[in-house]
C-alpha cells in the first residue's frame, strides 16, 4: 500500500513560489534581491514551514536547485558564520543543487571550501564562472554529472584553454555545453579548434577572448575582427562530423579603434537575452553561427557593415588544416596537441 503524500493547499503554494522566486537564492546573505530585508525572511520562513509537516521535504530541494556562492560576503558568512546554520546550508548545498555559481576568481581563503563543495555535490549538472583556481580534480569528481561548463576568462586575465578537457573528455559523457578561451596567437589553434569541433556529445560551443582575433591591418578589412570570428566560426563546422552544432558562438572581451560605423541600438529581444550580464556593451562583441538544414551557413550578433551572404558548409575548409592532412599525421609526434604548462599542471592534478 503507497504511502499517503500531504500536499499543500493552493494558496499555500501561491505565497511559497511568491516568496522564494522574489528571493532568487532564498537565504544567502548579500544576495537577495527580495523587496525585505534578510532578517524578515528568515523570521517568515520557519512560521511557514508550520503549514504541514512536509514543508521542508517538498520546497528544500527547489530552493537549493540553483545557488550562488560567488560573493566575498556569502563566502565569510559559510566560513565564519553560525555553525548550526551555515553547517545545514552547507550539506544541503551538497545535497540538492543542480546549478552552482561560484568565483572565477576566489580569494585563497575561499578555495579550500569551494572545491569541496564541487566536489561533493550530488546532482550538480550545470557550473558557472568556474576558472583555473579551482582543483582540476574537483571537476573530475564531478564530470559524468556536467552538462554545462563555462571557463570564461577573468576580466583581465588570460583565457582558460582547457587542454585538460580535451584530453579527457571520455571523463565528461553528458557535457553538451562547453566554454573555453581562445587564444589566436597560439600556433596550434587550429588544431585545438579541431578537436574540439570533433567531441560528439558537444551542442553548443564557446569561445571567450581577451585580445583582437585577428592581427590584419585597419586597411585590409573594414572589420578585421568580424572577418577573424567568421574565418574561425565556418573552421569548426567544417571540422564537425556528425550532428552540426545547435550554435559555435565568440565572445570577444576587447576594443580596438573601429574602421566601420558603429553599430545600431540594441534590440528589446537582445537587451532580454543579456539582461543578466552586466559588462559593458561597448566592450564586448558577440558573434554567433549555425549550419542549418538546409546545409547552409548562418551568422548573427555583432554585424558588420554590409550584407552577410551564406556559404555551403562544404565549401569553407580552407588554406589552415585539411581533414585529410589530420587523418594522416594523427599517429605522427609532430601532429599532437601541443599541452601549455598550465594545462599540463591541470591534467597532472587531476590523474592525481
Amino acid at each position: 500500500m503507497k504511502e499517503q503524500k500531504t500536499r499543500l493547499p493552493h494558496d499555500i503554494w501561491y505565497m511559497v513560489f511568491q516568496e522564494l522566486g522574489n528571493t532568487a537564492w532564498t537565504v544567502i546573505p548579500a544576495t537577495t534581491h527580495a523587496d525585505f530585508t534578510i532578517e524578515m525572511y528568515m523570521e517568515w520562513l520557519p512560521k511557514t514551514r508550520l503549514v504541514c509537516k512536509d514543508f521542508n521535504d517538498i520546497v528544500t530541494p527547489w530552493a537549493y536547485r540553483y545557488i550562488a556562492i560567488d560573493s566575498d560576503a556569502t563566502m565569510e558568512w559559510l566560513i565564519d558564520g553560525p555553525e548550526t546554520v551555515c553547517s545545514k546550508f552547507k550539506a544541503n548545498i551538497i545535497r540538492y543543487s543542480e546549478v552552482l555559481r561560484v568565483s572565477a576568481n576566489p580569494k585563497p581563503e575561499f578555495v579550500g571550501l569551494t572545491s569541496y563543495l564541487i566536489e561533493r555535490c550530488k546532482r550538480v549538472k550545470r557550473l558557472h564562472d568556474w576558472e583555473d583556481y579551482v582543483p582540476m580534480g574537483s571537476l573530475a569528481k564531478i564530470g559524468t554529472r556536467l552538462r554545462k561548463l563555462r571557463l570564461s576568462p577573468v576580466e583581465g586575465g588570460e583565457p582558460a584553454q582547457g587542454g585538460f578537457l580535451i584530453n579527457g573528455m571520455d571523463d565528461f559523457p553528458n557535457l553538451v555545453d562547453l566554454g573555453l578561451g581562445l587564444d589566436v596567437k597560439n600556433y596550434n589553434m587550429y588544431r585545438y579548434l579541431t578537436m574540439l569541433a570533433r567531441v560528439p556529445v558537444l551542442r553548443e560551443l564557446s569561445l571567450f577572448a581577451n585580445n583582437a582575433l585577428s592581427t590584419k591591418a585597419a586597411d585590409a578589412s573594414s572589420d578585421p575582427d568580424y572577418d577573424a570570428a567568421t574565418e574561425i566560426m565556418k573552421f569548426i563546422h567544417a571540422e564537425r562530423r556528425g550532428k552540426p552544432f545547435d550554435m559555435v558562438k565568440i565572445v570577444l572581451h576587447y576594443t580596438r579603434e573601429l574602421s566601420w560605423p558603429p553599430a545600431e541600438s540594441v534590440s528589446e529581444e537582445d537587451e532580454d537575452e543579456d539582461e543578466d550580464e552586466d559588462e559593458d556593451e561597448s566592450s564586448r562583441r558577440k558573434f554567433m553561427s549555425r549550419i542549418n538544414a538546409a546545409g547552409i551557413y548562418e551568422q548573427w550578433g555583432s554585424e558588420i557593415t554590409g550584407d552577410f551572404t551564406g556559404e555551403r558548409v562544404d565549401s569553407l575548409t580552407e588554406n589552415h588544416l585539411e581533414t585529410s592532412d589530420l587523418d594522416e599525421a594523427s599517429d605522427s609526434e609532430d601532429s599532437e596537441y601541443v599541452v601549455t604548462d598550465d594545462e599540463e599542471h591541470a591534467l597532472s592534478t587531476t590523474s592525481g
